[in-house]
């Protein structure tokens, strides 16, 4: 599957109307380098998560977003 491209992504969910109140929780591995998680939550994403995560944490992040939307 190729690689797609959050930034381009975030930006397109952003500038459509259709699709601005969605939350993004962006996805990253260990590789992913703080600034990449940064530079994407500054983009547009409410949350991010690094695999591998449990079922726990994925609730988590859920949550925490769903929190902040209802603010």
């Amino acid at each position: 599957m190729p690689k797609l491209d959050v930034l381009k992504t975030l930006k397109f969910i952003c500038s459509s109307r259709p699709l601005v109140n969605i939350p993004v929780i962006v996805m990253g591995d260990a590789s992913t380098s703080q600034a990449d998680i940064v530079t994407a939550i500054k983009s547009g994403a409410d949350n991010y998560l690094v695999r591998p995560f449990t079922h726990e944490i994925l609730t988590e992040k859920v949550l925490q977003v769903l929190k902040k939307q209802n603010k």
